[in-house]
């Protein structure tokens, strides 16, 4: 699974949360959410094109919420809810990153 971002960053924080729902999603400035399967093994990484960070989380489906807080925070977050209820969404759009006619929404970890 990959996201953009508005602008690139040279650092950047990010943070990675298991919430029971939807986070909160306050002055995020970008909000995307995706159905997204862990492996039995609960073995997923994340990173960036430059490098990784492997994680164990609880195998199950998951919401996969990603928060972009914009240029000047330098902070995104991935939050995973428990439940693959609802469609690939953009819930909120800003700058550059903008609803397009079709996406590939499909995740699958490995």
């Amino acid at each position: 699974m990959s996201f953009a971002t508005a602008v690139d960053r040279d650092v950047c924080e990010v943070l990675v949360e298991l919430r029971p729902t939807m986070p909160e999603i306050d002055d995020a400035q970008c909000v995307i959410a995706v159905p997204f399967d862990v492996p039995p093994d609960g073995e997923i990484e994340v990173g960036s094109i430059m490098n990784g960070t492997p994680l164990t989380i609880p195998s199950g489906s998951y919401r996969l919420y990603f928060l972009d807080y914009g240029e000047e925070a330098k902070r995104l977050r991935l939050v995973f809810a428990p439940g693959s209820d609802g469609a690939p969404e953009v819930i909120r759009e800003s700058g550059s990153i903008r609803r397009q006619a079709e996406y590939l929404m499909t995740s699958r970890p490995g």
